[in-house]
């Protein structure tokens, strides 16, 4: 079915109009994403960590395309706003606009333009390594265990090198960029969470590697996940409910893929 294509204007608003809603600082996020973590993770921690108030909208992944569906490129996650008053509404596609967007919103984007680019770099290059890691899950077989064995030991070795560089670059004082958190780290500790719901033929020699031999990058992540409003949405019932379904998602997506042996239960 093709999909039910949305437009970014909206009939009726004009782009001020759309502006002013994205501008509002009482306007009210449904985050309409599937049923699990993936590309719906950050933006869901931003929202926790900011205060915002939000609700999340998950469709089946089955879903037909439907008007409840309708998205700009057939694809989500997409953030939808609504002001104050409930009188107009807005939103915002793709996964890597809404966490900058809602990055910019909570004071993690940095305190300037130069601060912001940076971040941005970073929070591009990380996302890259996201992916680098993901095609593991895919992996034939027969070519699993040399793909993983790959990857720790020339991929990761290597781009961990660049994040230290670059933390040290500001001082070694445990932010990429200013005296901070901000959407780098995030992104970072999210990535690592990524990992970390993979099966774990592919997540376990990676998480390992890089608690024993980059403790510095690892700490960025135990720096976020301390954060009080980001334990209190991590420990709700709706965190869990999604974690749980991303372990299976990927767990079966997997052995689809040929990359992981069903045990005797997922025969």
């Amino acid at each position: 079915m093709a999909p039910n294509r949305l437009a970014y204007l909206t009939p009726g608003m004009s782009a001020a109009d759309h502006i002013e809603v994205m501008e509002d600082p009482k306007a009210t996020y449904t985050l309409r994403y599937f049923d699990i973590l993936a590309l719906g993770a950050c933006a869901r921690d931003l929202l926790a960590y900011g205060g915002l108030e939000f609700k999340n909208i998950t469709p089946a992944l089955d879903d037909d395309w439907t008007d409840n569906n309708a998205s700009p490129f057939g694809c989500l996650p997409i953030l939808h706003i609504e002001s104050a008053n409930g009188k107009q509404k807005t939103f915002i596609s793709e996964s890597m606009v809404v966490d900058q967007y809602l990055a910019k919103k909570v004071g993690l984007l940095g305190t300037n333009v130069w601060e912001e680019q940076v971040i941005r770099a970073l929070y591009s290059s990380i996302y890259f390594f996201r992916e680098m890691f993901f095609t593991l899950s895919f992996a034939p077989n027969d070519e699993k265990q040399a793909r993983i064995d790959k990857f720790v030991s020339q991929f990761l070795p290597s781009y961990m090198a660049s994040l230290e560089f670059h933390l040290g670059a500001n001082g070694n004082n445990g932010y990429f960029t200013g005296d901070k958190l901000t959407l780098a780290e995030f992104i970072l500790a999210n990535t690592l969470d990524h990992v970390g719901q993979q099966p774990q033929e592919f997540s376990k020699p990676v998480l390992e590697a890089i608690q024993k031999n980059h403790p510095v990058v690892w700490h960025l992540k135990t720096m976020v996940d301390a954060e009080p409003r980001l334990q209190v949405w991590r420990a709700s019932a709706e965190y869990k409910h999604l974690k749980d379904n991303t372990e299976v998602y990927y767990r079966f997506t997997s052995i689809k893929a040929g990359g992981v042996k069903p045990s005797k239960k997922e025969d």
